[in-house]
C-alpha cells in the first residue's frame, strides 16, 4: 500500500448543533449577522428550533438580507418535523402569499396541526380562518372552541374575538357580560380593537354598568393606536361632552384622524 491510513486527532469534537443554537440566540440584539451564521449551521443539521429561528431572521431581514422564500423552506422544514411555531408561522405565511403562493386551505391545515398542540396563535388563526370560512367551510361554532382554548391561554387577539362571538350570539349563546370580561382582558394587553369594544359597552351600558368616562378612557386607547372607528367615536364623545368636558376642536381632530 503507498499510503497510510491515518486518524483525525484534532482535539475539539464537533460542535452540536443545540450549541451552536444556543451560540445564535447568544448574539441576537448583539450581532444579529453572527446569530445567522450559528443558526444557519444548527438548521443544515436539521435543529428544528434554529431552522425556526433562521426563518423567522430571514422573513424580518435581521442579520441577513429578507428572504421571504427562503424562509418558508426553513419554516416548512421544522413544520415537518412537528415543530408548533414552524407550523404556526408556515399558516401565517401560506394565508399572507409571503415567500410562496397564497393557499389558504394549506394555510389551515398547518394550522390546525400547531392548534392541537395547544399552540395558542394558532388556535386563534384557525378559529379566525373558521369565523370567515377562509380556507375552510365556515364553522362559526368550532371558530368559538378555537378562541376559548386561546383565550384561556392569554392570547389577546383570542380574547378580543371570542368576546366580539359572545357579544353577536350567533355562534354561542349571546352573554353580552362574558363578552365584557374577554374585551376587559385583551384591552389591558393594549389591543385596540378590544378597547373600543369594551368602550362601546361601557358607552352602552351592554354587559356593564354605563360609564361614559370610562368609555371615553378606553376609546382614547384605542384611537392613539389609529383604531378608526375608536377615534370617530371618541370625536363624538368630545363634541357632545359625554364621558368627557365638551372640546368641538378636539372632536375635529378625532372626526379627521377617522377619516385619512
Amino acid at each position: 500500500m503507498s499510503s497510510s491510513i491515518v486518524t483525525d486527532n484534532s482535539s475539539e469534537p464537533p460542535m452540536d448543533p443545540a450549541e451552536q443554537f444556543a451560540l445564535g440566540v447568544e448574539c441576537v440584539g448583539k450581532n444579529e449577522a453572527e446569530a445567522v451564521e450559528w443558526f444557519r449551521m444548527a438548521a443544515q443539521r436539521g435543529h428544528s428550533d434554529a431552522q425556526v429561528a433562521l426563518g423567522f431572521m430571514l422573513a424580518n431581514g435581521r442579520g441577513v438580507d429578507t428572504n421571504e422564500a427562503e424562509a418558508v423552506d426553513w419554516y416548512r422544514k421544522a413544520a415537518e418535523q412537528n415543530d408548533a411555531v414552524a407550523q404556526c408561522l408556515l399558516g401565517t405565511m401560506l394565508e399572507n402569499g409571503r415567500g410562496v403562493e397564497k393557499n389558504k386551505t394549506e394555510a389551515v391545515e398547518w394550522y390546525r396541526k400547531a392548534a392541537e398542540k395547544n399552540h395558542a396563535v394558532a388556535q386563534c388563526n384557525l378559529g379566525s380562518m373558521l369565523a370567515n370560512g377562509s380556507g375552510v367551510d365556515k364553522n362559526e361554532a368550532e371558530a368559538v372552541e378555537w378562541f376559548r382554548n386561546a383565550a384561556e391561554q392569554n392570547d389577546a387577539v383570542a380574547q378580543c374575538n371570542l368576546g366580539i362571538m359572545l357579544e353577536d350570539g350567533s355562534a354561542v349563546d349571546k352573554n353580552e357580560t362574558e363578552a365584557v370580561e374577554w374585551y376587559g382582558k385583551a384591552a389591558k394587553k393594549n389591543n385596540a380593537s378590544a378597547q373600543f369594544h369594551l368602550g362601546v359597552m361601557l358607552e352602552n351600558g351592554r354587559g356593564v354598568d354605563k360609564n361614559e368616562a370610562e368609555a371615553v378612557e378606553w376609546y382614547r386607547k384605542a384611537a392613539g393606536q389609529n383604531h378608526a372607528f375608536a377615534q370617530y367615536n371618541l370625536g363624538s364623545m368630545l363634541a357632545y361632552g359625554r364621558g368627557v368636558d365638551k372640546n368641538e376642536a378636539e372632536a375635529v381632530e378625532w372626526y379627521r384622524k377617522a377619516a385619512e
